[in-house]
């Protein structure tokens, strides 16, 4: 064993650790340090509830169906695929009794539906009072320490050769593969799917925004397929990710299945789902019918939990047993069930803490796609590579990587992504993609030039549009200067998020403009910020606005939309101090991933004052006013 790779897998996995604890002490203190009634004020706790109905879903999981007693006028951060803790006690106070861990599967106002992770509905939901909070998703950090700790054991196999390759301890290996000029894909791509062939162990694939990375992907599975391997998984950080591939596989006529929570998936993909698959085979009336039994016989046993003899106790045993021994061979049936729809699989998709689902046990794949690499903690990756014969890593360093709560992790690397930390290793195993086919040359140029060494192109197609021909409308990128013009910033003490109101009006003055520009024509915009309290107030604000039906207006933070794209997108930074405090926009990640999302038109709103104190905004500046994209706030006022 080398013990260099072994010593890099143990601090990752002490990282890991460090990360697992300041997220579940962060959960923690927002249970102790908020009360019951600011916790509900804030959204994140539920109580009392009434449980509505309870139920069994497809799957055999147990379902609560729960409302609010007292309605609350906040909002619901209950989100559908949410992790959540169930909780029940007699007294009503805080301290819960009993509790349990699940997923939101419907969310409305002051209603939710619940999946438990449990095989067995809770017993005497009839009495105590019923709550439910936020949860932090503990189950993936199980599955990342999981494999971390089944990398540390490898020995003389090809998840130890993985793991000295990927700690770089060792150098990727290539073939010789015939080259060929494929339809509909531009140089760089045939380069990065020639690559993908050649490679023995790994390949990265460097997609920047906009170049067609999924595209590309898609193709590089399809011809694997065809020329060399009957079976594949292919994974990414997201859902809605995995969803996309999973989406465009089976437009190219191969045999997906979508492995994952039914509401995780998107509805339009549910076909695609293993649990549809399941409910479609010949054999699930006869699984259904066993499980039906099964509970039938155990609500029965049930009954006599209260006040019974020893004939009773021993009925109830029985029943109990019998109940069991049903529910084994609902199980013996359900995996060949699954193995038989896994085994016509072309493709499996999954996220990457789904590649571990009980459904994948002991399957092996010859080949692993990984989507979205860079965006995801590097001990997630190592789930999917346990079953990897080669493995393709895609993503784009430059955008924003995942989100790390602890600080002494971060320090210490857990913040470098698997993929960026391959791309340094491994130079000689990338491709990049250089074409994007989203951006004008204007919008593409800053970014271009601060984040991609001034490689990438724009196609034809896109590298002169615009909106229109007004005087907002035919502009390309607009810097909208707010310094002087005390547009100050206001910190919201709850929530410790700051907002910007006079930045706020101003995008609705120049949107009001903007439309009457447009004629009616329709075109897509996104309204982004860094901050989640500016966010709230241009929600407000534009539901007061009457907005025609040609905008399709979309208001959320950068990072919620990175992946997305919109003809025009509004960025609004917020920050304007006398101190030049800029807070998250230091992360220019984030900035690269915001002002990349726009196809036509990218209007930014700032306090060149402010933000130029960073080297970054400073430099952004000097481009926007050498390429006359600058403007002052001053000319936009009565």
């Amino acid at each position: 064993m080398n013990s260099k790779a072994i010593q890099a897998i143990e601090e990752l996995l002490n990282l890991l650790k460090l990360e697992k604890e300041a997220e579940r002490k962060e959960y923690e203190s927002l249970l102790k340090d908020l009360s019951l009634t600011e916790r509900q004020e804030r959204g994140v706790s539920w109580y009392p509830l009434i449980i509505q109905e309870t139920d069994y879903n497809s799957g055999g999981k147990p379902v609560l169906k729960l409302s609010k007693k007292n309605f609350l006028e906040v909002d619901n951060l209950f989100k559908q695929g949410e992790m959540v803790r169930f909780y029940k006690n007699k007294t009503g106070s805080e301290d819960s009794e009993e509790s349990y861990i699940g997923i939101v599967s419907f969310s409305k106002e002051d209603r939710v539906h619940i999946i438990l992770e449990a095989e067995e509905m809770p017993e005497s939901l009839e009495d105590g009072r019923f709550g439910l909070d936020l949860y932090y998703n503990e189950y993936s950090y199980k599955e990342m320490e999981y494999a971390l700790q089944v990398v540390l054991s490898a020995d003389n196999n090809r998840l130890s050769e993985f793991r000295n390759l990927l700690t770089g301890q060792k150098k990727p290996e290539f073939k010789h593969f015939h080259k060929e000029l494929r339809e509909n894909l531009n140089e760089s791509q045939n380069r990065a799917i020639q690559q993908i062939h050649s490679s023995i162990d790994l390949c990265i694939i460097h997609g920047p925004p906009g170049t067609g990375k999924t595209f590309t992907l898609v193709r590089a599975i399809k011809e694997i397929l065809e020329q060399e391997e009957k079976h594949l998984l292919a994974c990414a950080a997201s859902n809605a990710a995995v969803d996309l591939l999973a989406e465009h596989l089976n437009e190219l006529g191969v045999n997906v299945t979508r492995i994952g929570n039914p509401v995780r998936i998107s509805e339009k993909l549910y076909d695609l789902s293993l649990e549809s698959k399941i409910l479609k085979h010949q054999d699930y009336k006869t699984l259904k019918k066993y499980k039906n039994e099964a509970g039938k016989i155990r609500q029965e046993a049930l009954k006599f939990v209260k006040h019974f003899g020893r004939a009773e106790r021993e009925e109830r045993k029985e029943k109990l047993n019998e109940a069991k021994e049903i529910w084994k061979e609902s199980r013996v049936l359900e995996r060949n069930i699954i193995d038989e729809i896994l085994d016509r699989t072309d493709v499996v998709c999954s996220t990457l803490v789904g590649a571990n689902d009980y459904s994948l046990k002991g399957r092996k794949f010859g080949t692993v796609f990984i989507d979205e690499a860079s965006q995801c903690l590097e001990p997630a990756n190592w789930i999917p590579i346990l079953k990897a014969g080669k493995l393709i890593l895609a993503g784009d360093h430059c955008q924003l990587p995942a989100v790390i709560k602890s600080k002494e992790a971060a320090e210490k690397g857990l913040s470098k992504s698997l993929f960026e930390k391959c791309m340094e290793f491994f130079p000689e195993a990338s491709v990049l993609l250089n074409t994007q086919y989203r951006m004008n040359d204007s919008i593409m140029g800053f970014s271009n030039q601060k984040f991609y060494e001034g490689k990438l192109v724009s196609d034809p197609s896109v590298k002169d549009q615009s909106l229109g021909e007004g005087y907002l409308s035919s502009e390309k990128l607009i810097f909208i200067d707010t310094a002087g013009c005390d547009y100050l910033e206001s910190l919201q003490e709850e929530t410790r998020s700051y907002s910007n109101k006079e930045e706020a009006f101003l995008l609705e003055k120049l949107l009001k403009q903007l439309l009457e520009e447009m004629e009616g024509k329709p075109f897509s915009l996104g309204i982004l910020s860094p901050y989640r309290e500016q966010i709230r107030f241009f929600q407000d604000l534009f539901r007061k606005t009457p907005l025609p039906p040609s905008l399709d207006l979309e208001i959320d933070t950068i990072d919620a939309f990175q992946g997305r794209e919109k003809d025009m997108i509004a960025i609004s930074l917020v920050r304007s101090n006398e101190e030049r405090e800029i807070g998250f926009l230091a992360d220019i990640r984030r900035m690269n991933v915001a002002m990349t999302r726009a196809k036509k038109l990218l209007l930014i709103i700032g306090d060149s004052s402010t933000i130029s104190a960073d080297p970054f905004y400073e430099d952004f500046i000097s481009y926007v006013q050498e390429k006359n994209y600058y403007k002052s706030a001053w000319e936009f006022m009565d």
